[in-house]
């Protein structure tokens, strides 16, 4: 469910010549460089000195070639023959994220394209400066004089973060003095707007919730030609909580840029609905099922209002509800609330956000637990069947099914089998990007009941010591799912021929989940998903 959240976002508007400027894509080869004193064109400019170097490219001082203009400009570019696209990611960020900064102590952005040949330049304001501590040590500053460069450079910075711009690299050698004793802030290479979210191209998830949690302060700075942005970002954050496993701190998130939309944009609006959704998964995956299950039945209402009663986002909202109601005790509702979200033409929003396998898989999982597991079981075969025809058996959404479809056979004492194919979601789910830990030690706790069931109390303890030590890496011991694990521990029991501590466990694990999340679970219970 939550890979389904983790949807592409409006890039920030910038000034209207930007939208003129062709993407910055790499020919085969770059033209190669004539020297380092310059003379050569690039796109209008005339190279006329390197300033300085980096590992991808480098900066030149370049004048126009073409006459329009006689200023002087720093210009920045690949090194010759870089082939790879990371640099011109990185100027078009770059480009970006200067168009949206006007302010005097930051070097301002002139121009910015792609040459015939393939190569990109970015061209901005030539400070003539030294860095700040050089001044200061050739200056002899006084404290005074230090603090006034310290509050211009601070000035540029809150611009920074007024208009949702992180810098992430302030250091002496990208804050110039000028002559004159003016700052300029340079080198917003490396910087993030916070619409684009932490854990955009962030390969290490803790690194990425950390920037998370030190950006969202600034949020409450942002301007007003801003504040319609803090929404977003507010709920790329929550994403990226819960693909780390905070749900606790998403569901914080998403009520205040639910709060912040409807109170900017109005209720009724599609944003609405899209954070209200994302609201309703992150409660659920926070073990509260009952606010869950109430969100998400406001949530469908709400996308009928906006979109229709068949409109995909409608049948989304009512798919995405299933979980919840299935947790809550509402078996039959959740089966309805399936079956209505796959009625009708094939689902436009499924090459986007969802996938019908998903719509398919959540309908086989309200079967099981309304205690229709032959037909849950006919549904989850055949479409398993499916993929692998079409080469679809691995990734996420194939684990879901196998791991359902196991569900399905343990609900008809089909135990071998059972355990067999949640092995196999195992596997899937061992080389996931995305709630490895999470999705493993459900496949193993399922593995579990049909080991236990079988008779087989050690193999059975053994999976779900295993399970525990995956959920220990991404849950709190409060969380609901180690009482779920207490309910597959006394199936292990009754293995063991210990039915009195068995019931006496399970009977437990039962009442305080009820009471804390208001979950009414089967008895006994079909699987653990």
């Amino acid at each position: 469910m939550l890979q389904r959240l983790l949807d592409d976002h409006a890039r920030v508007q910038t000034q209207d010549f930007l939208h003129t400027l062709p993407r910055f894509e790499w020919a085969d080869k770059a033209p190669a460089a004539t020297g380092e004193t310059g003379e050569r064109d690039v796109g209008p400019y005339r190279l006329l000195r390197e300033l300085g170097r980096g590992g991808m490219g480098s900066v030149w001082l370049a004048r126009r070639s073409d006459g329009v203009l006689r200023r002087e400009v720093a210009l920045k570019l690949p090194h010759p023959g870089l082939t790879t696209g990371t640099f011109a990611e990185r100027l078009a960020r770059e480009r970006d994220i200067l168009a949206v900064l006007v302010h005097p102590t930051i070097a301002r952005l002139y121009d910015a394209g792609v040459t015939p040949e393939g190569e990109a330049y970015l061209a901005i304001e030539y400070v003539q400066g030294e860095p700040v501590t050089a001044y200061c040590d050739a200056q002899a500053s006084t404290v005074r004089a230090r603090v006034g460069l310290l509050l211009q450079v601070l000035s540029a910075v809150q611009h920074a973060h007024q208009a949702l711009v992180v810098h992430r690299d302030l250091k002496p050698s990208n804050i110039l003095v000028t002559p004159q004793g003016e700052v300029r802030l340079l080198d917003f290479g490396i910087a993030k707007l916070m619409t684009e979210g932490a854990h955009m191209g962030m390969g290490d998830p803790a690194r990425a919730l950390a920037l998370d949690r030190e950006i969202e302060p600034l949020l409450d700075t942002a301007d007003a030609a801003h504040a319609m942005d803090t929404p977003e970002v507010r709920t790329n954050m929550a994403i990226n909580r819960m693909a780390t496993w905070h749900p606790d701190e998403a569901v914080t998130l998403l009520r205040r840029a639910l709060d912040d939309w409807e109170r900017l944009a109005g209720p009724d609006t599609p944003g609405a609905v899209s954070i209200q959704r994302s609201l309703g998964v992150a409660l659920y995956q926070n073990g509260q099922f009952e606010q869950a299950v109430r969100i998400f039945d406001d949530n469908a209402a709400r996308a009928v209002r906006v979109m229709g009663q068949d409109s995909p986002t409608a049948k989304l909202c009512e798919s995405y509800s299933v979980r919840a109601l299935i947790m809550a005790g509402r078996v039959s509702d959740a089966q309805t609330m399936a079956r209505r979200s796959l009625e009708g033409p094939p689902n436009p929003v499924s090459t986007q956000t969802t996938s019908r396998r998903d719509f398919e898989n959540r309908l086989g999982l309200a079967l099981i637990f309304n205690r229709n597991p032959n037909e849950a079981a006919r549904l989850l075969e055949l479409r398993a069947a499916e993929a692998r025809q079409a080469g679809l058996d691995t990734g996420d959404d194939y684990g879901r099914l196998l791991h359902f479809l196991a569900g399905a056979q343990l609900a008809q004492g089909r135990l071998d089998e059972a355990a067999q194919s949640a092995r196999q979601a195992e596997k899937i789910y061992d080389a996931s990007a995305l709630g490895h830990d999470m999705y493993v030690a459900l496949a193993q706790l399922t593995q579990a009941l049909a080991v236990a069931r079988g008779g087989h109390a050690e193999p059975a303890q053994q999976l779900i010591a295993q399970a525990e030590e995956h959920l220990r890496k991404v849950t709190r011991p409060e969380h609901p799912i180690h009482l779920l694990v207490q309910v597959v521990r006394a199936e292990a029991l009754r293995a063991a021929g210990k039915p009195a501590e068995a019931e006496r466990l399970d009977s437990e694990a039962r009442e305080r989940l009820t009471a804390t999340t208001g979950a009414v679970l089967p008895k006994p219970v079909p699987f653990i998903f």
